[in-house]
């Protein structure tokens, strides 16, 4: 992330590569002003005729979606603002925020510690990596990135059970190119110079045979890992591979799966070190009993206020030298954390 003005009153900055979008994106507030450079349809007066005009306009955040495929965010809200008069402040308009792309955020109250979440290292070897986990049903295709994994999709085989009809062989190859096209879109609109493919079975390697004769400018980018499951499963069980650690982009994403696994852990103790849920979380971050905050990223764009909380929670943690990992909606592991409310913590020592 480059900073390029220092808040009161504005920040201004440029996001430089697919996780500083993904950082702004918990960043970024309801209430905030963001002013960037876009595109707008303009009616000309008395007239049906509309043409696009591009101009420079500031928004107030009401709803903030993060697009994992593509990596971006769109910010829609009411114009306050425009570079162009011919533009009706008061109107909803829809910011399409990218890399590259310089911003403004004008904010209220500024909290300066916050500043330092934007200092995103943005050249510390590779930014993101493809994860592939296939076999003869499924293929599961997620973005591995420093702060954040996001499965991107699944596509089914549809293939049926005898194994060497003209369809099988007809469905296989559509399968592959299904898989191989989206892999190519990804690589085209990310920064990943790495594709890892993992999977039991043969699916992985007959899949790398196809790449072979339909794609070999990108073999050297592929690794292969062998691994037991396949699906959501399959990628928690790439990610903690050990043959992955050699990549530094890995690093949060296996912070992440052993964070989970240490809660559940404690979790299924009598005394365990473990709690869930706003109000005892609270309770144990005023005593300074919270070593690890886990926070689910989608609670910070809900409700104002709950996020005014969960802020004030973290600042507790921080203070008493605990710290936050945030987790992606769209991580493996997402369905587990939204299943204890979205926010979890590891304690020092078991709560009374």
């Amino acid at each position: 992330m480059k900073l390029i003005q220092l808040p009161p009153p504005v920040l201004t900055l440029i996001p430089e590569n697919d996780d500083d979008i993904y950082v702004l994106y918990t960043f970024i507030k309801t209430g905030d002003i963001i002013k960037a450079k876009t595109s707008r349809k303009i009616k000309k007066e008395g007239s049906d005729d509309a043409y696009r005009e591009t101009a420079v306009i500031s928004i107030a955040v009401e709803k903030i979606e993060y697009k994992s495929y593509g990596d971006f965010l769109r910010i829609r809200g009411i114009i306050v603002d425009s570079s162009n008069p011919d533009i009706s402040l008061s109107s909803y308009h829809t910011l399409t925020l990218k890399p590259k792309l310089q911003l403004s955020i004008k904010r209220d109250n500024w909290d300066m510690e916050s500043i330092a979440e934007l200092n995103s290292p943005s050249n510390m070897g590779e930014t993101s990596l493809l994860l592939l986990v296939i076999d003869d049903e499924v293929a599961t295709i997620a973005k591995l990135g420093r702060f954040a994994t996001q499965v991107i999709t699944e596509i089914h085989s549809n293939l049926p059970r005898k194994a060497h009809n003209t369809q099988y062989l007809s469905l296989k190859k559509e399968y592959h190119q299904n898989i191989l096209e989206t892999l190519l879109d990804l690589e085209k609109t990310s920064s990943s110079d790495k594709i890892i493919i993992g999977g039991p079975g043969f699916e992985k390697d007959e899949f790398f045979d196809y790449l072979k004769t339909h794609a070999p400018q990108i073999i050297k980018k592929i690794h292969l890992i062998p691994i037991k499951n396949h699906g959501r499963n399959g990628l928690r069980e790439l990610i903690a591979k050990k043959e992955l650690k050699s990549f530094t982009v890995v690093n949060h994403a296996q912070e992440e799966s052993d964070f989970l696994t240490q809660f559940l852990t404690e979790l299924s103790k009598e005394n365990g070190k473990a709690v869930y849920g706003l109000e005892s979380i609270q309770k144990a971050a005023e005593i300074g009993a919270i070593e690890k905050l886990g926070v689910l990223d989608k609670l910070l764009h809900g409700d104002i206020s709950l996020r005014n909380k969960i802020e004030e929670i973290q600042k507790l943690v921080k203070r008493y030298s605990g710290s936050t990992i945030l987790i992606s909606s769209n991580h493996p592991y997402s369905n587990e954390f939204e299943a204890f409310g979205g926010i979890v913590a590891l304690l020092r020592y078991p709560l009374p």
